[in-house]
């Protein structure tokens, strides 16, 4: 990246912090609101049910949303691995907090489980057996696709199409995230509308690519001491679209692979030696979660295809070992990128 990604370029905009840190932000949620009634209408039903989405479709914003609605929500994110004894902890107690609980009408928990594709076998027969108690309240599954191998097929006849695929954003919801970020830091808006316009489109109307590609957009404008962001300057930093009468081509050379800021401080940080997921967390200012969704791509275990297409064909980071915490390195052909 541009040596003025290193230092706080937010502040050339008269901004506080980043506002288009990727994390979610589940307490100023924008849209999607079809999704969070059916979503409620689901757990006061105490049924099971997946939300289903590509990375970056809004996912774990909605878990959060939920978690912080409710207040008695037990969010878990199995993306890097997770203590399986602290988990059944914070689900069951222990036997004083049981104990107690009997007495005192314990509140019962909503169980929110993200990257359910990657949780083992052994914890869906555990969360099964805890539900059918009546110990969790409602369960929730959230995943890149419905097809989850590691859960029985009767619970998956239980959840039946209690499924809910999370849609593109509407232009008007996606105005309104941008618009809200920008000013939950400062009053200055740099972008045009139609600048706004065309980064939905290149982003296919996208929560978490609008996030990525209006920093880019600003990162680029700031080295190039530009005060506002208008469309010709999008089209310049984040390519024109193509018509359909073109065809893409796959990208020659390295040089030509667009890796988000994000990826790029994660590779630039790695160039420094192994981290862990929480480690590159803190350098960056970004959640836990968000760095191990990035972290993933990077070493091609999820969102292959897309990555495939933008040329992207051999990882770009990988684990070493197999003790915890999880330690993340470059590769060979992770380096070209420094």
């Amino acid at each position: 990246m541009d040596e003025i990604s290193d230092i706080k370029w937010f502040q050339k905009f008269e901004w506080s912090d980043n506002p288009f840190k990727i994390q979610p932000d589940p307490d100023h949620i924008v849209g999607f609101l079809d999704m969070r009634t059916k979503i409620l209408t689901y757990i006061y039903s105490r049924d099971p049910f997946m939300v289903v989405g590509p990375t970056g479709a809004g996912k774990t914003t909605l878990l959060k949303w939920i978690q912080n609605y409710k207040g008695n929500g037990i969010y878990v994110n199995f993306l890097g691995g997770i203590d399986e004894k602290e988990l059944k902890r914070q689900i069951s107690g222990g036997f004083w907090s049981r104990f107690l609980g009997f007495f005192a009408g314990k509140k019962k928990k909503i169980i929110l489980v993200d990257e359910a594709q990657e949780m083992p076998y052994r914890i869906s027969k555990w969360l099964r057996a805890k539900f059918d108690e009546g110990e969790i309240f409602s369960l929730v599954f959230a995943s890149i696709n419905e097809n989850l191998e590691n859960i029985e097929h009767p619970f998956k006849d239980r959840i039946g199409g209690r499924i809910i695929r999370v849609r593109k954003l509407t232009e008007e919801e996606a105005f309104k995230i941008v618009r809200q970020r920008i000013f939950s830091q400062g009053r200055h808006n740099p972008f045009t509308d139609n600048a706004l316009r065309r980064i939905f489109e290149v982003s296919d109307y996208s929560p978490r690519k609008i996030l990525e590609n209006c920093e880019t957009c600003c990162i680029s404008a700031v080295n190039e001491k530009i005060e506002y962001i208008n469309k010709d300057f999008v089209e310049k930093i984040l390519g024109r679209l193509p018509t359909k009468t073109i065809k893409i081509e796959k990208p020659r050379n390295d040089s030509a692979i667009k890796l988000s800021p994000v990826q790029h401080r994660i590779i630039k940080i790695l160039s420094e030696g192994k981290s862990t997921t929480s480690d590159i967390a803190k350098k960056i200012g970004a959640s836990r979660a968000s760095i191990a969704k990035q972290l993933s791509r990077l070493a091609l275990k999820t969102d292959k295809k897309l990555l495939m297409k933008k040329g992207i064909t051999s990882p770009l980071v990988r684990t070493i070992g197999s003790g915890r915490p999880v330690f993340y390195e470059l590769t060979e052909e992770g380096k070209k990128f420094l």
